[in-house]
């Protein structure tokens, strides 16, 4: 049984494509006329087909942050299991690296450096989806300006990624001059290097891009 107050009816206007004769009847009829089954299975192809649409262009856009995540992930491991060294202290400071050698040791600088690294990198990835959250709130106006809504996304989140190793490195330099060498040990502020509750695992969904309809 079909009726006019179906949420189908209502979501889609299609009340207001039907024949008057139709509209006519008791609202307590059931209304098993052809004319309205045939308008339902169209509005149902379309329906469907936007739905397909939509999941295709979903995919394109959490393809690009899936390969960022992979590059930087990566690169985070190498760190974490000690197949990557890192020497941004000796290369961009090397005096102040010579330093920190001289009072606490090699190992221990290194170890600091790996330790303040790996946050710094959690960190950066946070900020970086918290970005790409707010790209993907507006990303849809780009339609209206007669701009593709998905080179816009990944021009603006490309460029965004790029960044993020001077950031990197900058924030390890920042944290390694905050530190007193007249102290007996090396000290980072914990809260400064307090890693992000969501880094590395994320979840793209339907509701990601809430305006679907509109990145099409």
């Amino acid at each position: 049984m079909i009726s006019l107050e179906d949420d189908l009816f209502i979501r889609y206007g299609l009340a207001e494509v039907l024949p008057n004769d139709l509209l006519a009847r008791k609202q307590d009829e059931p209304l098993n006329d052809s004319r309205i089954l045939q308008l339902i299975e169209h509005v149902q192809r379309v329906v469907d087909g936007q739905h397909l649409d939509m999941k295709k262009t979903l995919n394109k856009y959490a393809d690009l942050l899936e390969q960022q995540r992979m590059i930087l992930f990566n690169r985070r491991n190498e760190i974490l299991h000690g197949r990557q060294i890192s020497n941004i202290i000796a290369n961009y400071a090397p005096e102040r690296y010579e330093l920190l050698c001289e009072k606490f040791g090699v190992p221990t600088v290194h170890s600091a450096e790996r330790q303040v690294l790996l946050a710094i990198m959690d960190q950066c990835w946070a900020d970086h989806l918290a970005y790409v959250a707010y790209v993907k709130e507006g990303i849809h106006l780009e339609s209206l300006g007669n701009n593709n809504p998905l080179d816009e996304f990944n021009r603006l989140v490309i460029a965004a990624f790029e960044q993020i190793d001077g950031v990197i490195v900058q924030k390890v330099l920042e944290h390694f001059s905050n530190i007193d060498s007249g102290g007996s040990e090396l000290h980072f502020n914990d809260e400064d290097l307090k890693i992000p509750s969501a880094t590395w695992t994320y979840t793209i969904t339907d509701q990601f891009f809430p305006n679907r309809v509109q990145l099409l």
